[in-house]
């Protein structure tokens, strides 16, 4: 079943969850996730990229629209909360 942003958002608000894409690696740079590049047709990692901004450009997702750039442990706790 899909998630949208704002039950994602609920969880985030209420659990205070950190997803894989917004932690810091070793070097404390955020990890952040895959966006797909539309003009080289190429997938590449975006530092800033997560559920929250998932192009990577500040931009807020469509409430209603299903969330994305969650990795499957952001999942599972996820279900676990629901």
């Amino acid at each position: 079943t899909e998630t949208t942003n704002a039950q994602y958002e609920a969880f985030v608000a209420a659990t205070g969850y950190v997803t894989l894409a917004e932690r810091r690696g070793p070097d404390e740079a955020p990890l952040g996730a895959a966006v797909f590049d539309r003009a080289t047709a190429q997938w590449r990692i975006d530092a800033d990229a997560t559920w929250r901004a998932p192009l990577g450009d500040g931009r807020r997702p469509d409430p209603n629209a299903p969330v994305v750039a969650v990795a499957y442990e952001d999942a599972l706790a996820y279900a676990r909360w629901a």
